[in-house]
């Protein structure tokens, strides 16, 4: 029996080398265009100057802080004649990178399948997957094709692995009638200024942990548009709703009064500017109903995956070996009742005063019971 504890031992002290399943910026850029036969003409190495960062994502640091940025880091590619700028942002979920691509969105942005999401704005390349943002850019447009850019982002997409679902406020947008281009989406008071909403927040307490998620509707031959806020908790929406209720509180950027229709649904306030009347606003609000969806969004850090991995694979290692123990086990017992019953002058096992047999003689004959 004793040949059964080694893979019981080393059950209990496995150390697995975990796959790189979710890779960092850095490993990203250092496989980047090797499917495609393109050579590193300047190596990756992260960017800490604010004034770079700012410019890599096209957003004030602001912004990004408040977004959960970690780290930018920037390569630089060549093939022939060909270079080709590459920046990846991390960030620390997935709602953040995704607040940050739709805030550098416009309506002149032409959407790729690539990654989650991906848009062209002008010969720049976004791409939004998982807790990344992937800015593809060139510096002589005219000889880097949209091809080029487009076969670098599916290549990164395929170094990234992990993939991400919209945030839950974006979901609870209605699809009818929207414009896909004009989706937005916001963490704080800083990201919603870029979203160019003429509508001043501060009175909403934007900056008490709401979110914030916008889309413009064709009504009627009339764009409409819609504004969800959730706050942190039901009673904090009751609190700003009442604000509502004064539209003198509620102004655009000039100071004017805003026209606006609202609705509360738990902790989910609804806004409709820009509607002719009531029941233009209404064919917006009756759709939005809140409902909980809760999902996890932050990728787990590589030493807590590591120990999932070696808690999973010391599991199947000890479940291995009680099989193998239980296979030798058997076939040891086999072998020793065959040896004593061919070797053994007189019967250890299958003794006949030890078996017993219930025959139930259902094929034979009955004997009628006789009376004495």
């Amino acid at each position: 029996m004793l040949i059964f504890l080694p893979p019981l031992l080393l059950a209990q002290n496995t150390t697995v080398t975990t796959l790189a399943l979710f890779r960092s910026p850095r490993d990203v850029l250092n496989h980047l265009g090797t499917a495609k036969k393109w050579q590193i003409n300047t190596p990756a190495t992260p960017v800490t100057d604010s004034g770079q960062i700012s410019s890599a994502s096209q957003q004030a640091l602001g912004v990004l802080k408040e977004c959960g940025l970690r780290s930018v880091w920037q390569e630089s590619l060549r093939q022939k004649d060909k270079d080709v700028s590459v920046h990846v942002l991390e960030f620390g979920d997935s709602s953040g990178a995704y607040s940050v691509f739709t805030s550098g969105l416009s309506a002149a942005g032409k959407p790729v399948k690539v990654g989650d999401q991906a848009v062209f704005e002008g010969s720049d390349l976004w791409i939004w997957q998982s807790n990344y943002l992937v800015h593809l850019s060139s510096p002589s447009p005219g000889k880097v094709t949209a091809n080029d850019l487009t076969g670098l982002g599916k290549e990164a997409s395929q170094l990234i692995h992990s993939r991400a679902e919209l945030p839950n406020l974006v979901k609870q947008l209605p699809t009818h009638s929207q414009d896909p281009g004009s989706v937005r989406y916001a963490l704080g008071p800083q990201s919603v200024q870029s979203f160019q909403i003429p509508l001043q927040f501060a009175p909403l307490g934007i900056d008490m942990g709401a979110e914030v998620s916008t889309a413009k509707y064709q009504l009627d031959n009339q764009t409409v548009q819609l504004v969800l806020i959730s706050y942190p908790t039901p009673q904090m929406a009751r609190k700003y709703e009442i604000v509502l209720q004064d539209p003198r509180r509620l102004t655009d950027f000039s100071g004017a009064p805003v026209k606006i229709f609202s609705k509360r649904s738990g902790p989910l306030v609804a806004l409709v500017l820009n509607a002719a009347n009531e029941n233009q606003a209404e064919q917006l609000l009756k759709t939005v109903q809140y409902t909980a969806n809760f999902t996890w969004n932050q990728p787990l850090p590589e030493e807590e995956i590591a120990a999932y991995m070696r808690t999973i694979v010391r599991g199947i290692m000890l479940t291995m070996a009680l099989l193998l123990f239980t296979l030798g086990a058997g076939i040891v017992l086999g072998l020793l009742r065959l040896g004593a019953k061919l070797w053994l002058p007189f019967h250890i096992f299958d003794r006949p005063e030890d078996v017993e047999m219930i025959q139930l003689h259902l094929g034979g004959k009955v004997q009628p019971r006789t009376k004495s």
